[in-house]
């Protein structure tokens, strides 16, 4: 996670004008609309008291954090894999809100949607597609160093 404001102040430090910083995250993934829907049920309902309170900066796209840069627009990107129902439910198990709470609860949090992502995924060993957008914040460093 970034740690604003000292970052940019080190990064209007070391680098010249005109370079180019390039802050970048993504937030939930999709699939379809039956497993997006399980997924915003872990995300929201289940880990909401887990997740550390930066977790906004992620969910809004780094938009609401002070941005002291000449910002450069771009078009949205997005990530696409080929994923088996086990490897995405593996991949939210790396969560840090899923993390803190299997530490705290002793409970596995993907079991509490086990069940009915296995009935929304199918065949669990059937590849989908899982994606991504990626959110990015670019700035152009301008004026003089400190």
């Amino acid at each position: 996670m970034l740690a604003y404001p000292t970052s940019f102040a080190e990064v209007q430090r070391v680098v010249r004008p005109s370079d180019i910083l390039a802050c970048w995250t993504y937030h939930l993934q999709t699939v379809s609309p039956e497993v997006d829907a399980l997924v915003q049920k872990l995300y929201a309902d289940i880990l909401g008291p887990f997740w550390w309170p930066e977790s906004k900066h992620i969910e809004d796209g780094y938009r609401s954090l002070p941005f002291p840069f000449k910002e450069v627009t771009l078009p949205p990107f997005r990530f696409v894999q080929k994923w088996d129902m086990n490897r995405l439910a593996a991949y939210m198990g790396t969560w840090s809100g899923s993390q803190r709470f299997r530490k705290e609860t002793g409970r596995d949090p993907i079991g509490e949607i086990r069940d009915d992502l296995a009935a929304a995924w199918g065949d669990p060993d059937q590849e989908r597609e899982v994606a991504w957008t990626l959110f990015l914040r670019l700035g152009m460093i301008t004026g003089t160093k400190p």
